[in-house]
């Protein structure tokens, strides 16, 4: 019996810092990818150190959200469940986790032979603002998302100074509006739990629409579809990669947009995206598709 309550313990601690929003780290690895240096070794290890200090920061800041939200989140339909929300973690036991693992997040810089500083900088950044993300930002609309969107170019940014890779600004123009869209997406379903409940779940949901959810991801898309374009005609990147047909994956980019525009407009399941890609067999093979032959065009002829 002890050992059992023991396990349940430590998953409900795993629960806590949600590994399955480590995907989302997975931004840093977008420089190599589109510099077509994946097959570096030492940049790609390089790389999963800055992955690791992103991941278990996030976990952190994750810590420090819940114990904030803990009140919202038992009234929530869906957070009620998290293990701080429902009891399974006590707050002394989030706090040391939070502590840990925002100690932990800056060893892996000092592990690599260049540039920690640099490392160490943008991870100070990150949890700054994802600091001011649960304290106050969170709670202004557009400012939110604009936030959220913000701390996925500063993890391409870290995959960018651990790879040695300059990035384009094109890369991070398409980084930023993807996350936006994707953080509007997920603004719209809590729209959607509102109309359903009667009951906000942030407090500036009342502060969107969903007239101004479905015009925002349009334009978002629109413009992030256009960036992608620009990117891969750019006469730059066609001369690196020595290829001008960089632009025929920009249809499985449209696909997937499309994709995701039918599942939070027309099925409203926009609520949690990593989830959603993890579930959905559509989005999975067009990110496949785009991702095979993105690869091919770039890695074919080296």
């Amino acid at each position: 019996m002890p050992n059992h309550r023991a396990a349940h313990k430590c998953l409900s601690c795993l629960a806590l810092l949600r590994p399955t929003h480590w995907a989302k780290n997975g931004f840093v690895f977008l420089p190599l990818f589109f510099d077509g240096a994946l097959g570096d070794k030492d940049a790609l290890m390089r790389t999963a150190l800055v992955f690791a200090s992103f991941c278990l920061l996030a976990s952190a800041v994750y810590c420090l959200n819940d114990l904030r939200d803990i009140e919202a989140d038992r009234r929530h339909p869906k957070k009620r469940t998290r293990p701080l929300a429902s009891g399974a973690v006590s707050k002394g036991e989030c706090v040391f986790l939070m502590v840990l693992l925002a100690l932990l997040a800056f060893v892996p810089p000092f592990l690599l032979p260049a540039r920690r500083e640099e490392i160490a900088l943008v991870l100070i950044l990150y949890g700054a603002l994802n600091v001011a993300y649960c304290l106050w930002l969170k709670h202004l609309a557009v400012a939110d998302v604009l936030a959220l969107s913000f701390g996925y170019v500063l993890r391409l940014l870290g995959g960018g100074i651990a790879g040695g890779i300059t990035l384009t600004h094109w890369i991070v123009l398409m980084t930023f509006l993807l996350a936006l869209f994707l953080a509007l997406a997920k603004r719209r379903d809590d729209l959607l739990i509102m109309r359903e409940t009667g009951e906000a779940p942030r407090r500036n949901t009342a502060r969107y629409s969903l007239d101004f959810i479905n015009q925002s991801l349009t334009v978002t898309m629109a413009v992030t579809l256009f960036c992608y374009i620009m990117y891969t005609v750019s006469g730059d990147v066609m001369a690196r990669f020595g290829t001008e047909r960089l632009y025929v994956t920009a249809l499985f980019v449209l696909a997937g947009f499309l994709r995701y525009l039918q599942l939070s407009l027309v099925d409203g399941k926009s609520g949690d995206p990593t989830r959603l890609l993890l579930r959905d067999r559509v989005l999975q093979l067009v990110l496949a598709l785009w991702g095979a032959s993105f690869a091919v065009i770039i890695y074919a002829g080296r």
